[in-house]
């Protein structure tokens, strides 16, 4: 199966490409480049040295790279999960897409969930990029949904075990 092509532009010269670390990953490791204003974007720090995330504090981080996702795609930010499990630190919002329209820097907003403080150094790996394919839908309006065995029962109605 070919791959799409991924085209990208380095905002930053030394930014790192997202790698994928065995032949079995499904996300493409994101290496911190620099620390950004939440609101202005604006680079904060190039990370010469190393910065601590203190616990409840969120960092926006940048990649470095913007992309040209092809149309068909979007991608999404997720945690890594041995930062996740270890030290209580996740991607601020996961799964929110990077629609194939946007052409700015791809950042990722990092929460400490946890009791210590984190140190974060250039380079360092701080989350996963992963593709989906991007399905478009045609919306048909009803005045009848089709039964189901769980019908309109939400939150917790299936039980936990």
């Amino acid at each position: 199966m070919s791959r799409p092509i991924m085209i990208f532009k380095k905002i930053d010269p030394k930014a790192k490409l997202p790698q994928l670390s065995t032949d079995g990953s499904s996300g493409y490791d994101i290496y911190v480049c620099r620390v950004l204003d939440k609101e202005t974007r604006a680079v904060i720090s190039n990370l010469e040295k190393p910065i601590m995330i203190r616990p409840g504090e969120s960092i926006l981080f940048g990649s470095g790279i913007a992309l040209e996702i092809p149309p068909t795609l979007h991608a999404i930010v997720v945690s890594r999960s041995g930062l996740s499990a270890k030290h209580d630190i996740e991607v601020g919002n996961p799964g929110a897409p990077i629609d194939s329209d946007y052409r700015g820097e791809f950042t990722i907003l990092w929460r400490n969930f946890g009791k210590e403080r984190f140190e974060v150094v250039r380079f360092m790996k701080i989350a996963q990029l992963v593709f989906h394919p991007r399905i478009l839908v045609k919306w048909v309006e009803s005045i009848k949904l089709s039964k189901t065995e769980k019908g309109d029962k939400g939150h917790g109605s299936t039980g936990l075990y």
